[in-house]
């Protein structure tokens, strides 16, 4: 440090306010030359007031030299003391010290000459470097300079009056730690940082007017000071070497035109290109042309010329235009778009689609609103309150309530949407499990209880509980909150509501809590109209609403006083009605629902072994989702969840809107590939700049088309025009080969219990037949070769077309499965829905069991054993015992009600009133088959037909017959010899035994033939050969009954003789015309021969009520009989106690009982005799 800053330094004071009424005027100390001198000394040394902290640094470090400035990385000094630093800065003074000079302050040079400090201190300071503003101290203008260090403030003596001396004495301390005494003035001084009458020392003469320090009410503002300190972790970083950037693979850039040529030459799928090069052919205006020895493809209408790529570059080509760092790895369509102008090569797009589609990166980092939402399914309609439950938990909540409480466990009933909240200290297991139990003690134990897959709800202590309470667990997948989505709307009304209640008393939520759940339970729901109160208890609750009513209107809201039995019965009731409402609401407040959401959604579907990515939590934050994987799907479960196994062959369920299909990209050479025509089938994920391409592939086995579907002979031009561009529209699934729906799998579930079975001896003669049989299903893709342990025997069976069924004996197998038990269609529920129908189309699927595929982990119990070697089924084989089961829940899956259609099993059934209704079912329909990949037989499709032929009966005009083709099989038949030609005939004629009255008695003697103690060779007599052309008769008189019309009443008559009883149920036309509906008759049991006649009569109505029960029940009709005396039987009291028992059965139906002439019963006396 030089002499004159030293000085210029010394000569400031650093004071302190320690201030204490003396009474009178104090002295200012003077230093000695001595302590000046030693103090000079000191700086010589490094060791002054100003530099000690840097000289025992040095010491430490080796010496001054030693020191790296950490503003120009030079050695040598620090960086306060880098010239243009100390040239360039603002001085900032150090805390409690202020810039002031010292009065009568002289210094004596070794020369013997004295000089005063504050004079070269005054003319060597720079004021540019000091903080100075403008204000007025009493009225006059003056300089004020800020010092953060000072604690008080100091002012210039001529600037101060006489009067304003307060006589008090200021001690302070200066830099060197002497302490000189100031007076003190009371001043008013007003300066942008201070305005105010303020306690100042008086300086005699100090560098500036006013010295403002950080006295109270002073704003000051603070100087920023840089750290110029570099750390550990900074210095590795300038020590790191440059990282390149990583990017793709370069493309391939020291090929010159020589080698391309050659390579161009040398590619076999250019060939063509260089003979319409030679030719000079133009198709379309783009020609191929050779220049400078390379093969061009120019384009006269877009004046471009591009490049005819080889094979080995193309790849290169597509990094530099897609995965390259000015790639972008843009969309398919704008990678075209840049490759386009410069690039031609066969099937360019398709490649290029392709590699964008199949591109990692682009995979992964696809936006997840660009992946679409599949369909909504609806949850069930819960009807009876407390059957199924959600449960949830929210938390935790700040803040803590003054209990204690930080969780709420949320419960809420699917029936009636009534909520249940707990609040909860813990959401431990057993926390949560005795808050549960305190709902169900108030409201009883549910059936299902549906939450996420918490640990509390998924521990094994849970489990106990439920399981001890007989409660079925229901979980929705992971990050999917949809699931139990009532119970989380309910949590973000029940968090809304106490947010506003609390608001002034916020650790009083769990207070509040009760009276949130009155008013949610208080307020109908939208969804069913009522509110959950209701619902739940049946009455409306009294609440404030009510409570001011009454009090304003005087009343006291009682009603009639009712007896214990009358209340029960009318809550019963309102429970039942409320309950029914409630149901209808729901289910119309959920097809509106799924209209709004599915507007967006797009069905899609994955296949086991498929590879998808997973949206899971990335690994810096829970909130953020990110594309993980590949994982492999193992196995489905229901229409939209998946079984995904993660790492470590950990396997998870997500729901399909959690999945996207990973495109993986093909690998190796593909230059030797043979080109043969193949069917492919898989999901891509929309891309924004995917062209829509539809492409026809001409399959190498269909022997069917679009073109052999059978029309209506008698429609009308126009009619028919119009149903065939419906059928066209569609031809896609118009084939005989069978589809791949792709929202079902078979299982086989048996408990892994291998079943063996031996090969049952066949005719040489079917060898070759089985032999086409394998084959044909190895090209189809129904069967692959296998390795199982298990093997069924092979069955062929003939059709009646004369084709040949290849079928396998699954009787073995069958006798282990578990049984499934989905419900098989009833046809006679199917002819009920035909009445009013006037024009029909059916529909048959091609082979519809192979539609549908198999679980991969049951394909090896279905193998079978050939000469050629086993086998095992890809898709579900005729003969397995839960296959009707399988096929029934995927048709069901279709919806067909939403499309004007039913069906039993493979066989649809369109109908409609209307044509124009008729049109848009049809189309409807065949758009659902092909979004579920099913296809349809065309040789078995017949279109706009007024009467058509249906599971075996003609359907149409309200009537139903017997189809001519069986009947005549029928009338054709040859008299039976044997035991097995007579079942035969019972079972054939038993079909149609609906149209025959008094078929059971008529084939009593038939039926007699086949019991177990007859012979195998019947004995044919007379009364066989009359029952055999009875029946023949009654065929041959094309009988035919109405279909049921539940808009009219109807009518039974029956009838009862010695042998038998008998019932037909009648329906009256707009012309009063009768026609018979259904007939039905049996033989009576030898105990019942022995009734009275009234016994027998009333036995006959009981039996036909009972047998047309599913068009009487719930509905008023009429009996008549010819037995007066069955007219009492309600009103009078009987001692029969059959017959009471009887009466007793009847209560449930309404009806009445009108006697009729014997006359008028042809009908059920014919039945009852008959035989």
């Amino acid at each position: 440090m030089s002499a004159k800053t030293s000085d210029a330094l010394f000569a400031n004071v650093a004071f302190t306010d320690n201030r204490q009424n003396t009474g009178g005027k104090g002295g200012q100390g003077k230093p000695s030359d001595t302590k000046f001198n030693q103090e000079q000394q000191k700086q010589t040394t490094g060791q002054n007031q100003f530099g000690s902290r840097g000289a025992v640094r040095g010491a430490h470090t080796g010496g001054f030299e030693s020191k790296v400035c950490f503003h120009c990385k030079e050695p040598g000094h620090f960086r306060r003391k880098f010239p243009k630093i100390l040239s360039a800065s603002v001085s900032v003074p150090a805390k409690g010290c202020c810039k002031v000079c010292s009065e009568d302050y002289t210094v004596s040079k070794k020369c013997g000459h004295d000089f005063d400090p504050s004079e070269t201190a005054a003319g060597e300071t720079d004021k540019s470097s000091l903080l100075l503003c403008e204000g007025t101290l009493n009225g006059n203008p003056v300089e004020v300079m800020l010092d953060t260090g000072c604690t008080t403030c100091g002012v210039r003596k001529s600037l101060v009056l006489q009067s304003q001396m307060t006589g008090e004495i200021c001690h302070c301390r200066q830099f060197n730690g002497e302490i000189v005494e100031l007076p003190v003035a009371l001043v008013d001084l007003d300066t942008p940082y201070f305005v105010g009458k303020v306690s100042a020392c008086v300086i005699e003469n100090p560098i500036s007017d006013v010295i403002l320090g950080r006295i109270p009410g002073a704003k000051l503002d603070q100087a920023d000071i840089a750290a110029a300190v570099q750390t550990r972790a900074q210095k590795i970083k300038d020590q790191r070497p440059f990282r390149p950037l990583l990017t793709a693979r370069a493309p391939k850039l020291d090929i010159g035109p020589t080698e391309i040529a050659k390579l161009q030459e040398a590619d076999a799928t250019l060939s063509l290109s260089f003979e319409r090069a030679a030719n000079g052919t133009s198709v379309n205006g783009q020609t191929f042309v050779m220049k400078d020895g390379l093969l061009y493809r120019s384009n006269s209408q877009a004046s471009t010329t591009q490049l005819v790529v080889p094979k080995p570059l193309r790849e290169s080509v597509l990094i530099a235009v897609h995965d390259g760092i000015f790639g972008g790895h843009m969309g398919s369509h704008s990678t075209f778009k840049r490759l386009h102008p410069y690039f031609y090569w066969p099937g360019y797009w398709k490649e290029t689609h392709q590699y964008c589609q199949t591109c990692d990166k682009c995979q992964r980092t696809v936006p997840r609103g660009k992946i679409p939402r599949v369909p909504l399914q609806p949850l069930p309609v819960i009807e009876t309150p407390f059957q199924r439950v959600g449960i949830d938990l929210v938390g935790p909540i700040q803040p803590v309530s003054d209990t204690g409480y930080r969780y709420i466990l949320t419960l809420v009933d699917y029936a009636s949407r009534y909520p249940e909240a707990v609040p909860l200290k813990r959401i431990d297991t057993e926390s949560v499990a005795e808050a549960l139990m305190g709902i169900f003690s108030r409201l009883g134990i549910p059936g299902e209880i549906l939450s996420d897959q918490g640990s509390q709800f998924t521990s094994e202590l849970f489990q106990a509980v439920m399981k001890l309470l007989s409660v079925h667990q229901i979980h929705s997948t992971p990050y999917h909150a949809q699931t139990n989505g009532l119970v989380e709307r309910f949590n973000g009304t029940l968090k809304t509501m106490l947010k506003r209640l609390m608001t002034d008393k916020p650790k009083d939520w769990d207070r509040y809590l009760p009276a949130a759940l009155f008013a949610y339970r208080e307020i109908p729901q939208t969804a069913t109209g009522y509110s959950p109160f209701e619902l739940m208890f049946g009455r409306t609750p009294r609440g404030p609403s009510c409570v001011l009513f009454e009090t304003w209107t005087g009343s006291d809201g009682s009603s009639e006083p009712k007896i214990v039995h009358q209340f029960v019965t009318d809550l019963k009731e309102t429970l039942s009605e409320m309950m029914t409402l409630a149901q209808e609401n729901l289910i119309d407040s959920a097809g509106k629902a799924k209209g709004r959401y599915d507007k967006r959604s797009k069905p899609r579907s994955l296949v086991v072994g498929d590879e998808v990515l997973v949206l899971l939590p990335s690994d810096n934050s829970k909130l953020l989702l990110k594309w993980k994987g590949p994982f492999k799907v193992v196995q489905k479960k229901g229409v939209c969840d998946y079984v995904i196994e993660l790492a470590r062959g950990q396997e998870k369920m997500f729901h399909i809107n959690m999945l996207k299909k990973y495109e993986r990209r093909a690998q190796g050479d593909k230059q030797n590939s043979t080109a043969v025509s193949v069917i492919m089938g898989s999901v891509l994920e929309p891309d924004e700049d995917v062209q829509n391409i539809d492409v026809r592939v001409v399959p190498t086995m269909q022997t069917e088309t679009v073109e052999d579907v059978h029309y209506n002979p008698d429609l009308e031009p126009e009619r028919l025009e119009q149903v065939k561009s419906v059928i066209n529209k569609h031809a896609k699934i118009m084939t005989d080969l069978p589809g791949t729906v792709h929202t079902i799998q078979h299982s086989v579930r048996n408990g892994d219990i291998v079943v063996n079975q031996r090969q049952y001896p066949m005719p040489f003669d079917t060898e070759k037949v089985i032999e086409d049989e394998v084959k044909k299903m190895l090209d189809l893709g129904i069967i692959e070769p296998s390795q199982s342990p298990y093997s069924s025997p092979i069955v062929l069976v003939k059709k009646p077309d004369g084709s040949v069924r290849f079928c396998i004996d699954f009787r073995g197998l069958n006798k282990v499965t578990i049984f499934d038990s989905e419900p098989i269609p009833d046809p006679e529920s199917l002819f009920v829905s035909l009445r009013d129908k006037n024009f029909f189309t059916k529909i048959d699927l091609a082979k519809g069991y192979w539609q549908i595929p198999l679980d991969p982990q049951d394909k090896h119990k279905t193998s079978f054993r050939t000469s050629q070697g086993l086998f095992q089924f890809l898709k579900m084989p005729f003969g397995l015992a839960t296959a009707p089961s399988s096929f029934a829940r995927m048709m069901r899956q279709l919806k067909l009600a939403e499309c004007g259609s039913v069906s039993f099993f493979d066989d649809i059934l369109v109908s409609s009133v209307g044509w124009e209704e008729h049109l848009k079912s049809l189309d409807k329909l065949l758009t659902r088959l092909g979004e579920f990949g099913l296809t349809a037989r065309p040789t078995k499709v017949e279109v706009g037909f007024q009467e058509i032929e249906f599971l075996g009966h003609m359907i149409g005009m309200g009537k139903m017959r017997p189809v001519d083709k069986k009947v005549t099989k029928i009338l054709k038949l040859e008299t039976p010899r044997t035991k097995r030609q007579v079942r035969a005939l019972v079972g054939l004629a038993g079909y149609y035994r609906r149209y025959i009255p008094g078929f059971s008695q008529l084939m009593v003697p038939l039926t007699e033939l086949t019991k177990k103690n007859k012979p195998a060779k019947v004995q044919w007599t007379d009364q066989c050969e009359t029952a055999f052309q009875t029946v023949k008769q009654r065929l041959s008189e094309q009988p035919a009954v109405a279909l049921p019309d539940f808009d009219r009443p109807f009518t039974v008559r029956t009838d009862a003789s010695g042998t038998g009883i008998a019932g037909v149920l009648m329906q009256t036309d707009d012309e009063g015309h009768i026609h018979p509906v259904m007939y039905a008759s049996r033989k009576l049991l030898d105990r019942e021969t022995r009734y009275s006649a009234i016994e027998r009569e009333c036995l006959a109505l009981v039996w036909a009520i009972d047998k047309f029960s599913r068009y009487l029940t719930g509905r008023y009709f009429v009996v008549e009989t010819d037995h007066r005396p069955l007219t009492y039987l309600q009103r009078s009291k009987t001692t029969n106690s059959r017959l009471m028992r009887w009466a007793l059965a009847l209560q449930e139906y309404q009806f009445s009982v009108m006697p009729i002439c014997g006359t008028d019963n042809l009908e059920a006396d014919i039945l009852s005799r008959l035989g």
